[in-house]
């Protein structure tokens, strides 16, 4: 028979049914939700008569999302966080004792959004004194407690002698990758045919114009370039393709332009190519095996889209791409950088986002005039700025001035750091630099723009949370984690949302963050207003021998695995799913098993994946015409053999929870389990089931919630399966 547990003031005391919040050890059930304050934990000898053990440090949790619980047979692991901007996620090992008390290790850190140089939790770093370029370079100094507005950015005034490091932009073109040398070798190469390089890019940008060095062979011919994608080392798809550029028989470096142009991804690799109509002569040195690409094509139709079956060469054609970004009229305008701190920051986390410039720009003078701020970051390993690379591409924000003398604006620039998938950001033992550019679009005579530098202008990571914590301990006895972050503003109100997965760094309950390891699972954001709604949900689960398999929904329905040593992306077939909670996994095993609410027709599906062979071609519906809020709960009974347990009739007198029993595959009949039909008692809501992850000594529980209204009750039922019958069975033969 259900009981309650307890109460709670959280109408989703329970959380999501991937959270898995319960167990059964050393003769007791055992289960976790929030009781809309802190995450509590009760226990019961027989699942009727429930009592809550001391918890010397329970986690903040005013709902049920923010916790996730996993039993690893030994010990239960909690993860949780509180949502809060520049978040934290927590990390902790519970001892289950036969005497119906616990012993918890203290919550850890477990994850930072990001971290500065003395453990802080969130990021205000105080701008220096600027360095002028101007025939006068100050020195950077710490900052003092009022405001210091006699940094001045000299409009007008060509940026001399600055350090070589940050060359004026009217020579500069960022962002570049390829080859920008001329190479030693040549080569003559036919028309009709094209030709390329495969190059890793630096940063994530958009890429206006290809240079490549080269020289008609015989006479004038006419030039194309063009990127393509890189999949496994070869090229793939036709990314776009650029204007049309008579060349002469004179060698020089030729510029293509792109009318849209290419968005390229940090540390991805693609292929700079150009499309000749007649015989080029190329230049180039030795690159690595296979780097260098051809095939036969016609011109006059441009690049073939895919790049089709290549010709392979050890070279690296003398091509570049870069992104000129700025417009024109910036150069000569006005130029400056900052040293955000004086001193080597000894380690610094983003999961990757978006770093805040928050600059007071003031106008000493009586006099209107108007101007872009652009902003952009770079990283030096040494103090004197050499070695220096951009961090960030250029950004900027209209300020303009009414002309009152000393008029104060704020301007606030938003820097992003986009990686791709697998990396978090890290600065160790690095520097970071702040560099301003001033481009009028009013002009006056003898303006000014002074830059505070003392008190008030800071950078910072804004906007950071997470949500939804998975927790799971592989069968080495390392925890992960799943959770989805945000990564900063985007226009207004609306944010986005990345998947990642941690692993902590010890088997031992202990976690230390800067130890961990990091992968952000997909590049693609889900985006919205209200981040809970929006996040990925992110669901690890254990395999064999370390391994770990990774659902996570947001984007579609998608999976990878970590076998031990490497990451691979392994994707179900697609479903329209009902939503991103509506789902439910577990492992067999190294098989995976996943249930999901289809979207529009109700029905419960289920799919496995076969490990080394893959997803089944498509979902098996186990439960046709349910509700559009009942979420499957998947729990693994023996190996071969699992239930999956569901509700309908919420807040009315046809609440009931369901289950079927699936063998190897064979869906068995519904069953009828729980009904709650009296008020108050009705079902809060038919998708607040939650249950072990697996059968632990035959017992299996789900954890569901009644009334409708607070305070709510938190129910339990179980199901106390018998022993697994092996074979034939004994036969026992009597008198």
């Amino acid at each position: 028979m259900p009981s309650t547990i307890g109460t709670s003031t959280s109408g989703t005391a329970t959380g999501v049914a991937s959270q898995r919040k319960g167990c059964y050890d050393k003769g007791r059930h055992w289960v976790c939700f929030s009781d809309g304050s802190y995450g509590a934990i009760y226990q019961s000898p027989d699942g009727i008569s429930w009592s809550k053990p001391t918890d010397v440090d329970p986690p903040s949790a005013d709902v049920g999302r923010k916790l996730s619980h996993f039993f690893d047979g030994s010990r239960l692991h909690q993860a949780s966080n509180r949502e809060f901007t520049n978040d934290i996620l927590r990390y902790r090992r519970i001892l289950l004792n036969a005497n119906g008390t616990i012993s918890v290790t203290p919550q850890l850190e477990a994850i930072r959004t990001c971290e500065d140089e003395d453990g802080g939790q969130y990021l205000i770093w105080l701008l220096r004194k600027f360095l002028m370029v101007s025939p006068d370079v100050y020195s950077c100094y710490y900052f003092g407690g009022a405001p210091d507005y006699t940094t001045e950015i000299n409009i007008g005034i060509a940026p001399v002698g600055c350090k070589t490091v940050f060359t004026p932009y009217v020579t500069e073109k960022a962002d570049d990758f390829g080859y920008p040398t001329i190479g030693a070798s040549t080569t003559d190469q036919t028309g009709d045919c094209k030709y390329g390089s495969r190059f890793v890019a630096t940063r994530t940008t958009p890429i206006t114009k290809i240079r490549v060095y080269i020289r008609g062979t015989f006479g004038n011919i006419n030039v194309r370039a063009g990127i393509y994608s890189d999949s496994a080392g070869t090229p793939s798809a036709l990314l776009g393709q650029s204007n049309e550029v008579v060349v002469t028989t004179t060698a020089g470096w030729y510029e293509f332009t792109f009318a849209t142009p290419i968005s390229v991804t940090k540390d991805r690799y693609y292929w700079l190519c150009i499309i000749t109509s007649s015989a080029v002569r190329i230049y180039y040195d030795a690159g690595d095996t296979n780097q260098y690409a051809s095939n036969a094509d016609t011109y006059a139709d441009g690049f073939s889209d895919p790049f089709g079956t290549p010709i392979y060469d050890a070279r690296k054609i003398s091509i570049y791409a870069f992104s000129d970004t700025l417009p024109t009229t910036i150069q000569m305008k006005g130029w400056a950088y900052s040293g955000v701190w004086t001193t080597q920051l000894r380690k610094l986390w983003i999961l990757d986002g978006r770093f805040k410039a928050i600059i007071y720009v003031r106008n000493p003078d009586a006099i209107v005039h108007a101007g872009n701020l652009y902003a952009r970051l770079w990283i030096s390993p040494n103090s004197d700025l050499s070695g220096a690379t951009p961090l960030t591409s250029w950004a900027y924000t209209p300020v303009s001035f009414n002309g009152t003398a000393n008029q104060i604006i704020v301007a606030t620039i938003n820097l992003d750091v986009e990686n791709p998938v697998g990396t978090a950001f890290a600065v160790a033992g690095q520097y970071l630099y702040l560099e301003l550019l001033w481009d009028v679009t009013t002009a006056a005579t003898n303006a000014r723009v002074q830059v505070e530098t003392g008190a008030y202008s800071t950078l910072n990571m804004p906007e950071n949370g997470i949500y939804f914590p998975n927790i799971t301990v592989d069968s080495q006895g390392y925890p992960w984690i799943g959770f989805g972050r945000t990564g900063g503003t985007l226009t207004g109100s609306y944010k986005n949302v990345y998947p990642y997965v941690a692993k902590g760094n010890a088997n031992d309950g202990t976690w230390t963050f800067r130890l961990c390891t990091i992968r952000k699972l997909s590049t693609t954001p889900q985006y919205g207003i209200a981040p809970v709604a929006i996040a990925w949900r992110v669901c690890p689960v254990p395999l064999t021998a370390g391994k770990i398999r990774v659902v996570f929904v947001g984007s579609g329905v998608q999976s990878q695995l970590w076998d031990g040593s490497n990451w691979t992306t392994q994707t179900p077939p697609s479903i329209s799913f009902q939503s991103r909670d509506s789902f439910s996994v577990i492992s067999d095993g190294d098989d995976t098993i996943l249930g999901i609410l289809e979207a529009t027709t109700y029905n419960i599906k289920i799919i496995k994946h076969t490990y080394g062979v893959g997803w089944d071609a498509d979902y098996t519906i186990l439960q046709a015409s349910t509700t559009s809020t009942s979420f499957p709960v998947l729990v693994l009974e023996i190996t071969g053999k699992f239930k999956v347990f569901w509700a309908t009739g919420a807040t009315t007198v046809s609440g009931t929870i369901y289950y079927r029993t699936v063998i190897g595959w064979v869906i068995g009949d519904q069953i009828t389990w729980i009904t709650e039909p009296n008020d108050p008692g009705y079902l809060t809501a038919n998708n607040l089931l939650t249950g072990f992850f697996q059968a632990y000594s035959n017992y299996i529980g789900i954890m569901y919630m009644c009334k409708t209204s607070s305070p709510y009750n938190v129910r339990y039922g179980f199901l106390g399966a018998p022993p697994q019958m092996i074979g034939e069975g004994l036969t026992l033969v009597v008198g």
